[in-house]
């Protein structure tokens, strides 16, 4: 009984241990570490009805800008998105830049642009 309570105990610093490394090594945008954009969305790319994997940004320019998403965008669901495609309703996109070199750029967070 006592090794299975060493043993249990021994479970339980490494789990925490482990749990400590994934929210250290996790990303952490700071407000000051995005920018933002505004355009009309001409292509939307999804994995699902619920899942974007990027969409393609129309800036004032007339130059595209790919969007990648990497986390859950609320009512910007990829439906949503298409239907500001269609009507032609501007999107505000909060981003981070992509450090590989591709210019694409993270969505942080997207809204109507009013």
């Amino acid at each position: 009984m006592n090794q299975i309570r060493q043993y249990a105990r021994g479970y339980s610093v490494y789990s925490v241990a482990l749990f400590l490394l994934l929210v250290a090594c996790a990303e952490h945008v700071e407000e000051g570490d995005t920018s933002v954009v505004n355009g009309l969305v001409a292509e939307v790319y999804a994995t699902s009805l619920t899942k974007t994997e990027w969409f393609s940004l129309e800036v004032g320019s007339g130059s595209m800008i790919k969007v990648i998403v990497n986390k859950d965008l609320g009512e910007f669901t990829p439906s949503h998105l298409r239907s500001h495609m269609i009507t032609g309703q501007p999107v505000e996109v909060t981003f981070i830049k992509k450090q590989n070199g591709e210019g694409a750029i993270v969505a942080v967070s997207v809204r109507d642009y009013e």
